[in-house]
């Protein structure tokens, strides 16, 4: 049927002032950002968020606002103690904003940096059971809805990580006035963080205000925070927020009433950097929506991090482990350093090792020549007689780096980058390979300079590997074997040429390792794993090792794991967590299963020895342990099924 003209006119004005309305509505929401340096003051700082409130603001485009994903809108302001940028809108950030659920991160500081030990929360029955007070409720409608199911108990870290209010509520915690003030004026805080009564949703703050008390924590608790919010930071919920902001930044999300807008929420993030810089993001919707609209443009305008605030794990690379070192030159007075007859120290005296400090002519006995950095600053790197050799004369070649420095060193050693989000893919698996690979000793992990495990470079990570590095900090895979080969994929094992052709493509690391790995799940190095025990398997497994311990004992690099956990895997592979000395299993009944779960004890026994990480060692004597048990040793229902 054919509309009439005028008909036709009056539903294209509708709609185009639809259009106009909807661009309106979302231009005038708004969301800004803000960080302060870690470590600067905030003194005198407050009247630039309110320059920004007022609408004064400069023109031009935002840095990185050229970018792929549009022109960032104009707005930003800055000294030498407060960076804010508007993300998206035009409307002005309100002058005072409410804190909504950041006030849980302060007093999970405080609880913290006092070294308390509070009782865990148990959430209450689901039907008209006393609330914590003894008050009667109905359902969950006191707030544990956020917290636990019913009749469960959650510790500190869970409870911030659910953001569960009714665990830090002060007069639980039985939290003194004037022991609350006494600290934070140490600290050095805003004043408004020495009243436990501003400790509310609802209490409104100038946004320097918030900065000021989130750069008064001290680190050691600002480490355990981050620690706990470690899991948002991987909640798939956020969406793009990790492949934007990185696992380094860590946040407490928060949502509550718009201050300006009736009926509108205003929602966002308040956290750290990877180097401790506070940060506080927020705008009208809620967290989830906040962070998912605009995490890309505040990606774009936050600084980059070149470290991180805690202390990285140590990584003892041994390099050239296949490539006698013939002779080692320094590089600007052209005379030999080390030879395989001798180790010259700068002063001419002989020695069995020296630390390299300068830059060096690598020349190996397979004539190859090779030019080292040895920069202090990237790590120690130390040249010495091997007396193990026979002749006493071979020369080694040895490096301890942060855990960042190391992956940055690989990703230069067996890739390529200028591949942002590829490179991000790769650190990921180096991570996860070291881990599951690599001797631990003397407090660090220890791993070679090889083509059958992962080449590493003898000169200091590139600043761009470095910055792939540290925008995956921490980040591992579980529940799946990691391996990558440069060009050839297969079940388990990385194309870093497919990889390279995903990120050309607009995938983002995420992605790129959830086509590879299907099966696995990121994890944070730095937090504990959630360990849902099987008991009964735990059982098995200590009796059956005590015999087992008897027949291995005389293998070389034996050695009986301690406080052994045996855990539920939910999807995946079983494997071995060799830092929490923990396996994790399916199922163990049938015989299979079983095998497994011998496998993963293998992975543990021999941890510090080659044969560890052999699967064909591995399997070979988990069969002949499980075979070997004796009928009283094995399950019910394995018994029940040999009878048959």
């Amino acid at each position: 049927m054919k509309l009439p003209k005028i008909l036709v006119s009056l539903l294209l004005a509708i709609s185009a002032g639809m259009a106009i309305g909807a661009r309106d509505a979302k231009d005038a929401r708004g969301a800004w950002i803000a960080w302060q340096p870690a470590g600067s003051v905030t003194s005198g700082v407050t009247n630039l968020a309110d320059a920004l409130s007022s609408g004064n603001l400069p023109g031009g485009n935002l840095p990185g606002g050229n970018l792929p994903g549009g022109n960032l809108p104009s707005g930003s302001l800055s000294n030498d103690t407060l960076q804010v940028h508007r993300l998206e809108g035009t409307a002005k950030l309100p002058s005072r904003v409410p804190i909504g659920s950041t006030w849980k991160l302060f007093v999970f500081a405080y609880l913290s940096g006092t070294n308390a030990i509070e009782s865990q929360y148990r959430c209450t029955a689901a039907n008209g059971g006393p609330n914590a007070g003894g008050v009667s409720i109905v359902g969950r409608s006191n707030g544990d809805e956020y917290c636990c199911d019913p009749g469960e108990s959650i510790d500190r870290n869970t409870a911030l990580a659910r953001s569960c209010g009714n665990y830090f509520e002060p007069s639980r915690l039985k939290l003194s006035g004037s022991d609350w003030q006494r600290y934070w004026r140490e600290r050095e805080s805003p004043g408004w963080l020495h009243q436990l009564e501003h400790l509310r949703p609802d209490q409104q703050l100038a946004v320097p205000e918030v900065l000021a008390g989130l750069n008064s924590i001290a680190p050691a608790a600002r480490q355990s925070a981050r620690v706990a919010l470690a899991p948002l930071s991987l909640n798939g919920a956020n969406g793009t927020v990790l492949a934007a902001l990185g696992s380094g930044t860590r946040f407490k999300t928060f949502t509550w009433d718009h201050p300006q807008i009736v009926g509108a929420s205003l929602g966002g993030a308040a956290g750290w950097l990877a180097d401790g810089t506070p940060f506080w993001l927020g705008g009208q919707g809620t967290s989830r929506t906040v962070l998912n609209r605009v995490s890309m443009q505040a990606a774009r305008v936050l600084p980059r991090p070149d470290k991180t605030s805690a202390s990285e794990p140590c990584v003892h690379v041994d390099f050239l482990t296949r490539y006698p070192i013939r002779e080692v030159i320094d590089a600007e007075y052209r005379t030999p350093v080390l030879t395989q007859s001798r180790i010259q120290t700068p002063r001419l005296a002989f020695a069995d090792a020296v630390v390299l400090t300068r830059r060096y002519v690598l020349q190996l006995e397979n004539g190859k020549v090779m030019t080292m950095n040895a920069a202090p600053a990237a790590g120690e790197i130390v040249l010495e007689r091997d007396t193990s050799a026979p002749s006493a004369q071979r020369l080694r070649l040895s490096g301890r780096f942060s855990m960042n420095e190391y992956i940055g060193r690989v990703i230069d050693r067996e890739a390529d980058a200028k591949h942002t989000q590829a490179a991000q893919a790769l650190a990921v698996a180096a991570r996860t390979y070291l881990i599951q690979n690599a001797r631990f000793e003397a407090g660090c992990f220890r791993i070679a300079d090889d083509s059958r495990t992962q080449r590493v470079s003898i000169n200091p990570a590139s600043r761009s590997a470095r910055a792939a590095a540290l925008a995956t900090d921490e980040l591992i895979l579980e529940g799946s074997t990691v391996r990558y080969h440069q060009n050839q994929a297969s079940p388990g094992v990385m194309s870093w040429q497919a990889a390279v052709q995903e990120s050309d493509r607009g995938r983002d690391f995420t992605a790129i390792l959830k086509d590879h790995w299907p099966d696995a799940q990121l994890a944070v190095l730095g937090a504990a794993s959630q360990c849902k025990p099987l008991v009964q398997a735990q059982s098995f497994l200590a009796d059956a090792s005590v015999r087992w311990q008897r027949r291995l004992a005389r293998e070389p690099g034996f050695e009986m794991p301690q406080q052994l956990r045996v855990c539920q895997l939910d999807f995946g592979n079983p494997y071995a967590d060799l830092r929490r000395s923990s396996i994790y299993v399916r199922q163990w009944q049938s015989r299979e299963a079983r095998i497994a779960l011998a496998h993963e004890f293998i992975h543990l026994a021999f941890a510090r020895h080659p044969n560890g990480s052999d699967e064909r060692f591995a399997e070979h004597w988990a069969r002949i342990l499980i075979d070997a048990l004796p009928a009283s040793q094995l399950p019910t229902s394995q018994l029940s099924a040999n009878a048959q």
